[in-house]
């Protein structure tokens, strides 16, 4: 409870200084206390329980690993000095938001709810700062509610702002971009110009957030300038500037495709790793095995989980709620199909630009709601847009907010309590019972301690983040495997991981930390003495 306290207090300073800063100090008191209130459950949907509610994804465990790896020793796992890209699993880790979490990791140590702070930070601090653009150039008051609700009180943008899964930092970032840009083609002069350096400084860093978005952001960028350019928003100078910042910031991007895809020989450039992965993730992430009719299967199948909502990744999309509330979708394609037949401001040209940059996405890359969260908030812009064609009079407005007061209920119970074992200790969440079952083995300094779980090999990450390995001591220890997409280790250290029982030969030598919910035959540990820690049981001897 200390910690939301502490982000609320957050959010009524931020709201204050949003105050006097924007004509919010001009509003009628309703107004001012609605803007709030929603401001309040913004940053209590992000805050409740985050470090709890959750397992450790298996992802986040490699992320706050390597972050923690960089901050202490300069180098991440495999001894590689500030990456411009994780190796991690093999097949590499986007860096921005691990060196994001850098800083915090620094000042409170490695544990799931500071590696989660940043993301949680972030996006607080991203909905904030769109609130403000759209208060600084005069918003009518309930379209800023409206928009407000939609876009912040949706489960997509709030499930991906709770887990630090490093890609779930993007839909903040096309946020933060998106209130640049309103800012921008509102302002003048020297700050007009300066706004425009910003939004292409989101731009370049965004490139380093999430890898499978490199054909959105070229997409996205291309037809933004062009449209602006076409339009006499900017002038040469301008485009001059704002491409040279983009380049300034992207080229170890770009010898990073270099050395995976041309030269293969990883180089050190200004105390730089342009890192060689084992081998490129966009084969497994690309549909162009099949050719035209793997593309045609791809854009079905990304079709039918963009109507149904389910991607079977419990973490971006609950039973019946999807990424979006029920029916929700239906009022972006009213919103997109109404803008089409009538006349787009300069924001709704901007949301259609990047619906648009999006397509090469939708029909090239294999579907589910990470791989496309560039489209989160263009799809949320035009779910208002059609909002906004029923929402004409007073009885439609309070009954919409009575109705996204209903469904966020509803997802905050399926969240919490339906659906929580699952979020929890679900497919590839791990149960930070863990903790307190790794803790008991210290006692026994001289035996090895072997984890059997239903993620077998792939446990190792969970390890070092817990026990906090040197990164020179996995290292030299690890297990000497081929160069893959997916390294999983059967063994670093004293640890060793095991998916089963079945060809285990049980030793007094070791302590064995086993999951308890995954029916294994536990009568080889009927001699042993045991200790419970929730969904794991430490065997000894």
């Amino acid at each position: 409870m200390k910690v939301l306290l502490c982000f609320e207090i957050l959010a009524i300073l931020l709201y204050l200084l949003i105050d006097r800063t924007t004509q919010l100090k001009n509003k009628s008191w309703s107004i001012k206390a609605g803007i709030l209130l929603i401001m309040l459950l913004v940053v209590l949907v992000r805050v409740y329980k985050f470090w709890l509610t959750m397992g450790l994804d298996l992802d986040e465990a490699m992320g706050g690993y390597n972050a923690w790896s960089i901050s202490k020793y300069g180098v991440d796992m495999m001894l590689k000095p500030l990456p411009v890209y994780f190796y991690a699993w093999g097949s590499g880790m986007n860096a921005l938001y691990l060196y994001l979490a850098i800083p915090f990791i620094k000042l409170f140590g490695l544990t799931l709810s500071v590696y989660r702070l940043p993301m949680v930070l972030f996006s607080i601090l991203a909905a904030f700062y769109f609130l403000y653009a759209l208060l600084k150039t005069n918003w009518k008051d309930s379209n800023i509610i409206i928009l407000m609700i939609i876009l912040f009180l949706s489960p997509a943008m709030i499930t991906s702002s709770r887990w630090a899964v490093e890609s779930n930092i993007f839909p903040s970032l096309v946020v933060v971009a998106t209130a640049t840009m309103i800012l921008f083609l509102s302002s003048e002069g020297w700050k007009k110009s300066l706004l425009f350096v910003l939004y292409n400084v989101f731009l370049g860093i965004s490139a380093y957030a999430y890898s499978n978005n490199w054909l959105f952001l070229a997409c996205a960028t291309l037809l933004v300038y062009g449209w602006l350019i076409f339009t006499k928003k900017v002038n040469i100078k301008q485009v001059v500037i704002g491409v040279t910042t983009i380049l300034l910031l992207v080229w170890p991007l770009a010898l990073f495709m270099y050395v995976n895809y041309i030269s293969h020989k990883e180089l050190q450039v200004l105390g730089l790793t342009i890192t060689k992965m084992a081998i490129s993730r966009g084969s497994s992430q690309f549909a162009l095995g099949n050719g035209v009719v793997g593309i045609w299967n791809n854009i079905v199948a990304a079709t039918t989980m963009m109507v149904t909502g389910n991607d079977g990744m419990v973490r971006v999309e609950l039973p019946i709620f999807g990424p979006f509330y029920p029916f929700m979708l239906v009022f972006a394609i009213v919103g997109l199909f109404k803008k089409v037949s009538s006349k787009f401001n300069d924001l709704d040209t901007y949301m259609l630009l990047l619906l648009l940059a999006s397509i090469p996405t939708f029909v090239l890359i294999l579907p589910n709601f990470v791989h496309y969260n560039a489209m989160f908030v263009p799809i949320f812009y035009f779910e208002y847009v059609g909002l906004q064609s029923i929402l004409d009079t007073k009885f439609m407005k309070v009954s919409f907010l009575v109705t996204m007061a209903v469904l966020l209920s509803l997802f905050a119970k399926s969240y919490l309590v339906t659906n929580a074992a699952e979020l929890h200790d679900g497919g590839i969440e791990v149960s930070s019972d863990v903790r307190n079952a790794i803790d008991a083995t210290h006692k026994f300094k001289d035996k090895k301690v072997v984890f059997v779980t239903r993620y077998g090999k792939q446990y190792y990450p969970v390890v070092l983040f817990y026990e906090h390995i040197s990164p020179e001591k996995f290292f030299k220890t690890r297990e000497k495997l081929e160069p893959a997409d997916h390294l999983e280790y059967s063994y670093f250290d004293k640890y060793y991981f095991e998916g089963n029982l079945d060809n285990l030969k049980i030793s007094k030598n070791r302590v064995y930390i086993v999951q308890n919910n995954v029916g294994l035959d536990l009568s080889k540990f009927s001699k042993s003495k045991s200790e419970i820690y929730g969904t794991y049981t430490v065997y000894y001897y």
